[in-house]
């Protein structure tokens, strides 16, 4: 993404203002409720990748997220301040393709480049797991 303030969410992205509402969308859900139920929601997003942000509403009825609470948010000021901290979150970590996955502070995976100590979907999971200090989440038994 990159700042263009001419745009009505404030940036632009590879793939378009639905990428950049999509994922302002996603930290607007995150502000509002937690990490959890935002990823969950990114995963509904993405089950009809094509149809962001048409399938928002779909995706917050079905969490019981109040859409009326993020519908506006990726326009208003809040949702810019959003995306620019997102924005400047991933700089600082160098986060250049997506998945860039930082594991304890260490870098785990730049995807399309090396190094990716993930050859398989379930070795981010495991890794995660592994790392994770803390009760066992449900996700890791």
């Amino acid at each position: 993404m990159k700042e263009i303030p001419e745009y009505s969410t404030g940036y632009w992205s590879l793939h378009g203002q639905s990428e950049v509402i999509g994922d302002a969308l996603i930290k607007c859900v995150e502000d509002k409720t937690n990490v959890t139920t935002a990823v969950d929601f990114a995963a509904c997003l993405a089950e009809k990748i094509d149809t962001v942000p048409n399938n928002a509403a779909d995706c917050a009825k079905r969490l019981n997220i109040n859409y009326d609470d993020i519908r506006t948010c990726p326009f208003s000021t809040e949702g810019k301040k959003l995306l620019k901290e997102s924005q400047e979150l991933a700089d600082k970590d160098n986060a250049v393709w997506s998945p860039t996955v930082i594991i304890n502070d260490e870098l785990y995976c730049l995807w399309h480049s090396t190094p990716c100590k993930a050859t398989k979907d379930e070795d981010f999971l495991r890794a995660i797991c592994d790392a994770y200090k803390g009760p066992t989440p449900v996700g890791c038994k």
